[in-house]
């Protein structure tokens, strides 16, 4: 049995995305109306129009980025004989892979990503907690045998999740 899950950011945290791209692009074009007019137009204040033209490009391509580099790339981890993989752009970029050797304890927990770790994405609470938090909900808390700080993982489905760990990691004594 292999486990694997697939989180990204919750809906509404696009949605808050989405809602201050609007609300910059709003405001630049409500200021810079006039000017951008004029900039088509080749009137007087045509350079002012550039420079609205060119701030509005870039808070575009900002959110643009953000959007890619934050919301497109999800948090994978699988579960399998060889240990714990998981990958999540940017923050991790390759494959990182734990093995079952390497860790001491390993479990499901529920995480509430404000209260407990002040956000969402790659979170520390320095020398006592640290991991990549998608959303609320099910996570796997892994304490290695180098490092007593646990790192957290969410996950999709917590059982799916046990199963796995009560199939492949057996402590070593």
């Amino acid at each position: 049995m292999k486990f694997e899950s697939r989180q990204k950011y919750p809906t509404w945290v696009l949605f808050l995305l989405g809602s201050s791209f609007s609300f910059a692009v709003v405001i630049i074009l409500a200021v810079g109306h006039g000017p951008i007019l004029e900039y088509f137009q080749d009137g007087p204040n045509a350079e002012k129009g550039a420079e609205v033209l060119t701030s509005l490009g870039f808070v575009v391509g900002v959110f643009l980025l953000m959007y890619l580099l934050l919301f497109r790339y999800p948090l994978y981890v699988r579960i399998d004989f060889e240990g714990v993989h998981y990958k999540a752009f940017p923050y991790v970029r390759t494959l990182k892979t734990i093995k079952w050797r390497e860790i001491a304890e390993i479990n499901t927990v529920t995480v509430e990503p404000l209260s407990e770790f002040g956000g969402w994405g790659y979170r520390i609470v320095p020398k006592v907690k640290r991991g990549i938090i998608m959303r609320g909900g099910s996570a796997l808390r892994i304490v290695s045998s180098a490092h007593k700080t646990p790192y957290f993982l969410t996950i999709t489905d917590g059982a799916m999740a046990k199963k796995a760990i009560d199939q492949y990691y057996k402590p070593s004594e």
